[in-house]
């Protein structure tokens, strides 16, 4: 995934396994969680990132002087069955993300899908997608100013990762001191948990000092005033024409992050000839497929490998369904 980078020199990317610790410190520091997931909860994370079974994004702040960076913010979100979803909205219960993860220990697979299982909804009945955590490090945003552009950092990644998929319906839980934020990208409320119902869960989970809430966006509400919201537009789905496979798709991801052929073969262990012939191997499939996306007819007969790698990129950019999970076969 391409970064983001702000004014505040900030840069946004994808979290990486050796992010688990801080990525879990932040959580704990502003998502209730039992305390019996707490010791086990980077090594889970850890798990999860590398399985790709979550999305993690964050936004790190470059050292002036050095090249120290530090994580300012942060978003885990985590692709789930719609049938999960809809039978928690029938019996909502606060702590959401704990309730995730405790589902999670107990064996279950409902709420954080592997790459196969994200595969076969995006081609089947749909995804529901659930932020575990929105979180940002307070001691390191010194200003308001800050703190909104490092936000703002982290909307700009998490929209261009979120994008593509066969989402239909988007789900957060948290403190109704956040309502004005999260009903500000495009959630609509939909249960409150008052102060006296979350006393119950005192023992288990550090006990909050705010109402929580319940948020959704569905895909099948979504309006004018929704549909271009931060939220809305995440939700937007066409399936993918050109069916590339794994191994592009891969290859492709790399280049229009801006690697180099020569970087990719690295990347991916191949040999440099390799990386060649499967580009070609890309160009002949998008030819058969959709050659209007190289131009014109007379366009096409002038058209070399570096500016059909351009139209080619820009195309999967504007279109990132083509890049996600799918395992569709050609015919």
């Amino acid at each position: 995934m391409g970064k983001y980078k702000s004014g505040w020199n900030y840069e946004s990317r994808s979290a990486k396994v050796s992010d688990a610790p801080e990525l879990c410190r932040l959580m704990c520091s502003n998502t209730p969680i039992a305390r019996r997931l707490m010791p086990s909860l980077p090594s889970v994370l850890a798990k999860l990132i590398h399985e790709d079974r979550v999305m993690a994004l964050l936004v790190e702040r470059l050292g002036e002087v050095d090249s120290r960076r530090t994580i300012v913010a942060a978003e885990i979100t985590t692709h789930s069955k719609l049938d999960y979803v809809a039978n928690y909205l029938k019996r909502p219960r606060p702590f959401l993300t704990s309730l995730l993860l405790e589902d999670l220990a107990n064996g279950s697979s409902d709420a954080f899908l592997t790459e196969k299982q994200v595969a076969a909804a995006n081609l089947g009945e749909g995804l529901a997608g659930i932020a575990l955590d929105f979180a940002t490090n307070a001691t390191a945003l010194e200003t308001p100013a800050a703190s909104f552009e490092a936000i703002n950092a982290l909307r700009m990644v998490t929209l261009k990762s979120h994008r593509g998929f066969n989402m239909k319906v988007c789900l957060v839980e948290g403190g109704l001191h956040l309502e004005p934020l999260i009903t500000g990208v495009g959630f609509r409320k939909l249960h409150t948990f008052a102060l006296s119902e979350l006393a119950d869960y005192g023992q288990e989970i550090p006990y909050p000092s705010v109402d929580r809430g319940v948020f959704g966006l569905f895909r099948k509400e979504l309006d004018d005033g929704t549909l271009h919201s931060f939220a809305g537009m995440a939700l937007i789905y066409e399936p993918p024409r050109l069916r590339f496979i794994p191994s592009e798709q891969k290859l492709i991801r790399l280049a229009a992050e801006g690697a180099t052929d020569v970087e990719c073969a690295e990347i991916l262990g191949l040999s440099f000839q390799t990386i060649k012939k499967r580009w070609q191997g890309i160009y002949g499939h998008v030819l058969s497929e959709m050659p209007t996306i190289f131009g014109s007819l007379d366009e096409r007969s002038g058209v070399r490998g570096p500016e059909r790698r351009r139209k080619l990129l820009n195309y999967c950019l504007a279109h990132p369904e083509e890049l996600r999970p799918h395992y569709l076969r050609r015919g």
